[in-house]
């Protein structure tokens, strides 16, 4: 069985992405540092939370719906597709400026 990132997980990720450090996210949602990384480490979050959540940050509650969310593993093997598409899309482009300079 796969396993699934928790809602927590979900989070944290979810701002390290946008580049939002976990004071200032304390800070717009209205609580701790502390009760931030608790939050992190929940398997599921409050609802109260995802609504504050959604109140300042605009992040879409189906974020958190582990369910519809691609396990790592998959998220993982789609990466290595794009990379591998984006090696054959610059050998192509090597090919075509190639024939267009002879």
């Amino acid at each position: 069985m796969k396993n699934k990132p928790h809602q927590g997980k979900i989070l944290s990720d979810y701002l390290h992405t946008k580049g939002v450090k976990v004071g200032e996210f304390a800070h717009a949602v209205g609580c701790t540092r502390q009760s931030a990384h608790r939050w992190f480490n929940q398997e599921e979050l409050d609802n109260k939370v995802k609504k504050r959540l959604f109140g300042h940050f605009g992040i879409n509650t189906r974020l958190f719906e582990p369910d519809k969310l691609p396990t790592q593993s998959e998220l993982n093997e789609i990466k290595a597709d794009i990379r591998k598409m984006k090696r054959t899309m610059d050998q192509l482009l090597k090919i075509i400026n190639k024939a267009n300079l002879v």
